[in-house]
């Protein structure tokens, strides 16, 4: 019996090297070749719990001014928000909903949109964004096709092409310093900067092209932005295409205080969801989260024209100014960008391998940039330090 016993732990040592030999050795595991150490490490998505979630949707629904202006509002998507001390606790549910422009007493060129805060504790509404009989602007799609008069500066890559496929991007935006006198010279637009992805055509995705999107807007005006308080203010935006099927600025509950500066992160992956990937927005003291609905199987895709792979994993600022002559530019600083990484299907971070700055007209045509400086290459900054030279329509 002894014998046998002894015979037993010799085999299974054995197969244990074997196995371990083949794991080291493994062809199929992930290449971890040109991968760069990390200092950035994914926040953890909270749990939010069924109870919860409905509780959410629940109070965002008993709005009674919601009801009077619609009586077919549906669920459509819910952000998380929890603070960076308490990473593991949900501080507040951003739910957002649309109800059918023929339901309400004014029609809109699209559907009509509702935004609610509400305290995950006490299931209390924080703030809501609404249409009402006093105020209905409707909220059409913002901005971020050719035939759109908004003018870009990017930063940009265009190796989705080549032999790796990716699956996320991840950058570190500066959150600049704005002047009050910038809001007089917007002309009840917008500036903003974003963390730029493309995807295949997918679930939820009217075009071909599916956009996610995070960053910081400075706006006058609301129409901008789905949520976001009206007249002059700070955000920080997302736009999630696969979920609201629209290109839209949508608030992620977060602002941003004029005259200071501090670090944004701004991130589309895997790496915090097994199944979907998720859009992150952090302003050095809260994260956002809003959960998408394209499948962590499927990379990265831009290589129709007139974009040809140029815009995934980049980073843009983009002006929706087009009066020549507005004068904005002297009144915000530290627009700039660096640690962009994108991931590959190991969830393994690599630096950008290839950068181009980029200045783009309305007509989308392209020429060397005049307004940034540096590159996002290898771990770099890439800074919007001549925003004078911003084109204008």
């Amino acid at each position: 019996m002894k014998n046998n016993q002894v015979k037993t732990k010799t085999v299974m040592i054995i197969l244990t090297t074997i196995m371990l030999s083949l794991a080291i050795v493994s062809p199929f595991t992930p290449s971890n070749v040109n991968a760069v150490p990390s200092s950035h490490t994914p926040p953890t998505v909270p749990i939010l719990s069924s109870v919860d979630k409905q509780g959410a949707i629940n109070a965002a629904l008993s709005i009674p001014e919601l009801k009077n202006w619609s009586q077919d509002w549906q669920f459509s998507s819910m952000g998380l928000i929890n603070s960076n001390n308490s990473p593991e606790k949900v501080q507040q549910e951003v739910v957002v909903l649309k109800a059918p422009s023929k339901s309400a007493p004014f029609a809109c060129n699209a559907d009509w949109w509702a935004w609610i805060e509400i305290d995950n504790t006490t299931k209390k509404v924080l703030y809501a964004n609404y249409p009402t009989m006093e105020s209905h602007v409707c909220q059409h799609t913002s901005a971020k096709k050719s035939s759109d008069p908004h003018t870009w500066t990017i930063a940009t890559q265009n190796d989705v092409n080549s032999t790796t496929q990716w699956f996320g991007i991840y950058a570190k935006i500066n959150l600049p310093t704005v002047s009050n006198s910038i809001y007089t010279h917007l002309n009840n637009q917008y500036i903003e900067q974003l963390v730029n992805a493309y995807f295949p055509h997918g679930t939820g995705c009217s075009n071909s092209q599916c956009i996610e999107q995070a960053g910081w807007q400075v706006t006058q005006g609301s129409i901008t932005c789905i949520g976001c308080p009206s007249g002059a203010s700070n955000t920080m935006i997302y736009v999630d295409e696969s979920v609201h099927g629209t290109e839209n600025n949508y608030w992620t509950g977060l602002l941003w205080k004029q005259g200071t500066t501090t670090i944004e992160t701004g991130e589309i992956d895997c790496l915090v969801s097994p199944s979907v990937y998720t859009i992150i927005a952090y302003n050095g003291t809260n994260n956002f989260y809003e959960t998408t609905n394209i499948p962590c199987s499927t990379a990265q895709w831009d290589t129709s024209p007139p974009l040809n792979g140029v815009e995934n994993n980049s980073v843009f600022f983009e002006s929706a100014v087009t009066i020549a002559s507005s004068n904005w530019s002297p009144y915000i600083s530290g627009v700039s960008v660096t640690g962009a990484q994108e991931y590959d299907s190991g969830n393994h971070a690599h630096n950008l391998s290839t950068s181009h700055n980029v200045d783009r007209t309305c007509g989308f045509v392209d020429s060397k940039s005049s307004v940034i400086t540096g590159s996002l290459t290898s771990g770099g900054t890439a800074s919007w330090s001549s925003l004078s030279n911003q084109p204008a329509c």
